[in-house]
């Protein structure tokens, strides 16, 4: 079993990253007796924005969000003993990069512990993870230069907004709300000038250029 936190999307990367958002990928094709395989062999199960992540919100003053999620698939696995054996990993991208650390210690820390059914985490995966944006900024404009997406002057200039971006996103840290939008903005800029001078280079894979048919 896959368990996905956040919420799926039917962008695909390759979309996105050539900036075109507005055409669907074409959708796939596989017989019945294919599709009936893949759904044999695995089974997903997406938790959409559990509350104290992204825009849910509670009433109470702090929520492990770790645990409120443990306790939803121990109660899962109650209700339906026949998936509990099952390989179980997690997965998400971006920003859940700061969630699925921390639900897999939590999984492991229960099943030590023996509280309740045993999970089966075999592994997570966290895909294009945004874990630590402080120092995952920084190196932006360095990567670019060592891959030639940029000159050195371009390097030099854009480098000069490290610290507002590390200065922002302590802000957001301890004043959340605006401060966490205009860290967005401040940070995000680093990533945007790059990619200015760059060109078409999709970003998920730098080798690559983006094409107007997908």
């Amino acid at each position: 079993m896959i368990l996905q936190i956040s919420k799926a999307t039917s962008l695909s990367a390759k979309n996105i990253a050539c900036g075109n958002v507005r055409k669907a990928p074409p959708p796939l094709r596989a017989s019945a007796e294919d599709s009936m395989v893949i759904f044999q062999a695995s089974n997903l199960l997406y938790v959409d924005q559990p509350t104290g992540t992204g825009f849910s919100y509670s009433s109470a003053v702090l929520i492990d969000m770790t645990l409120v999620i443990v306790k939803m698939e121990l109660a899962f696995f109650k209700e339906h003993p026949q998936f509990a054996k099952n390989d179980f990993y997690i997965t998400d991208e971006s920003y859940a990069g700061h969630y699925i650390p921390a639900f897999a210690s939590r999984v492991h820390r229960v099943n030590k512990a023996k509280e309740g059914i045993h999970i089966n985490l075999k592994g997570f995966a966290i895909g294009n993870g945004l874990t630590d944006p402080a120092h995952q900024y920084k190196a932006y404009p360095d990567y670019a230069l060592d891959m030639g997406l940029i000159k050195q002057s371009e390097h030099d200039r854009i480098s000069k907004v490290i610290p507002l971006c590390e200065m922002a996103i302590k802000l957001c840290g301890t004043d959340g709300t605006l401060s966490c939008m205009a860290s967005y903005f401040v940070c995000n800029a680093i990533f945007s000038s790059i990619m200015a001078h760059a060109g078409d280079i999709n970003y998920y894979d730098i080798r690559k250029k983006c094409e107007e048919s997908l």
